[in-house]
């Protein structure tokens, strides 16, 4: 009999046995799923977040004090001063009451200078950012973050408008441009405005945090080990201050990628075995079912070769079907998903192929052991079973 006629047998077994057919694929197809959108979701997060810190320079460092300790200008004078810093930009951060046309709303706040747009690489969309000129006489004009622009203005007028924070007018000079259309940055939900008005107006006159551009990419280490050292040699402890820059957040998420990679196959594998063993019982009762009929088969001269090879077939059809099947509801349930955490659509197909492979070779795997035990039975012993 050739491999034709297995398949077709093959075929019209599964075909006769809807409910266990059924619940076989079901269970491969759970575990496929889950794989699938474990990995999927667990790639497309980390992809964003990536993107969330590619968006700035690799040679930008955030330096941040806290508690009674402060930052002044002497210290901007020093590091500015040194070869391994090429800019650096002052920001003073806190949160007043916004009004514009009789509706008030509580918004982000940062005092800062003309060098932010260019360290933080912020693009702009209309109009102009602070300038020098705009420190220099603490003149009370305004840089909108694009969500608070659209809020304010939702038909986009929003250049030389005033708004008043804290019953002062400003006026409107720029709006900014989205950070990233895939997600909501805080940042476009802040308002801009030169330092010196900002120390005056919010009461905070102590800058809170500072942008350093390094000269390269290559001395950025080299950079905050030398800002961590003025702080230190000025008598704040390690805790007082906190410098990072994203090259290191970057390449710190990187070294930590093969323990998680490590972690989802774990999982992964798992899923898999679970649905393995599923199909494993579910195989041993087909045997169990039909072993009379094996026996039949037997004692007409049927090869166990043939017995053997229909069990497999079997084995495979369903598997390949269940892997199918929760590839699909593991690609599809992994779109609103990402899309709620604010991440792009993304698929992971070389997991995908690799999940479908693994489901088939589990069933297989323990599809042998029953498709052995019925080929290995003697017709005699077969028919008397039942």
């Amino acid at each position: 009999m050739n491999i034709f006629q297995i398949v077709k047998m093959a075929l019209g077994e599964i075909k006769a046995n809807k409910l266990r057919s059924f619940l076989t694929i079901l269970g491969i197809s759970i575990g496929t799923a889950s794989v699938i959108l474990f990995v999927t979701i667990s790639i497309g997060s980390k992809q964003s977040m990536y993107k969330s810190f590619e968006s700035k320079p690799l040679d930008l460092i955030t330096t941040s004090v806290y508690g009674d300790k402060k930052i002044t200008e002497f210290d901007i004078k020093v590091l500015k001063s040194s070869s391994n810093v090429k800019e650096i930009s002052p920001e003073i951060s806190d949160s007043a009451t916004v009004s514009y046309d009789k509706k008030d709303s509580k918004k982000s706040i940062v005092g800062t200078d003309e060098n932010y747009a260019k360290l933080n690489n912020t693009k702009i969309k209309s109009g102009r950012f602070i300038m020098p000129i705009d420190n220099d006489k603490s003149t009370k004009v305004i840089v909108l973050g694009s969500k608070v622009a659209s809020e304010l203005f939702p038909k986009g007028d929003a250049l030389g408008k005033t708004i008043n924070i804290k019953s002062i007018p400003y006026k409107v000079i720029g709006v900014l441009s989205k950070i990233d259309e895939a997600y909501n940055s805080p940042e476009d939900d802040t308002i801009y405005m030169p330092y010196k008005t900002a120390q005056i107006v919010l009461g905070v006159s102590d800058i809170s945090k500072l942008n350093v551009q390094s000269a390269s990419n290559d001395s950025v280490t080299n950079t905050m080990d030398e800002i961590k050292a003025h702080f230190t040699k000025k008598g704040m402890a390690p805790n007082d201050s906190y410098v990072s820059s994203n090259k290191e957040m970057i390449d710190s998420m990187k070294s930590m990628d093969a323990i998680m990679n490590l972690m989802v196959g774990a999982i992964a594998s798992v899923s898999l075995f679970v649905a393995g063993i599923g199909i494993m019982n579910m195989m041993l009762v087909s045997v169990n079912e039909r072993t009379k009929e094996i026996g039949i088969r037997k004692a007409l001269g049927s090869p166990r070769n043939f017995i053997l090879v229909q069990f497999l077939v079997e084995s495979l059809t369903i598997s390949l079907i269940g892997g199918i099947l929760g590839s699909s509801i593991g690609i599809l349930g992994s779109f609103p998903i990402l899309g709620t955490m604010g991440a792009e659509p993304y698929i992971a197909w070389n997991v995908v192929f690799a999940a479908v492979g693994f489901a088939v070779f589990m069933g297989v795997v323990f599809r042998i052991s029953p498709a052995n035990k019925a080929s290995k039975l003697q017709p005699i012993v077969a028919l008397k079973s039942e």
